[in-house]
């Protein structure tokens, strides 16, 4: 089994990976006539960088509720 703690920053990342996804997916749609990358590159880029801030704060929200 996962460790709880483990399983509430994987959900935190996932939950912000997902929102920036949503995000930077709409930004994309509505420059769509402009020069940039892809609407799927765009959605990659977006969930790793969500992902990226929701692990970091999962982990500190892990550390202050240990204590």
């Amino acid at each position: 089994m996962i460790d709880p703690v483990l399983g509430q920053i994987l959900a935190t990342a996932f939950k912000y990976g997902v929102g920036c996804c949503v995000i930077g997916g709409i930004l994309r749609l509505i420059n769509k006539g402009e020069s940039g990358p892809s609407l799927s590159q765009t959605l990659a880029i977006s969930f790793l960088i969500g992902g990226t801030f929701g692990a970091i704060i999962g982990m500190f929200a892990s550390i202050l509720d240990r204590s």
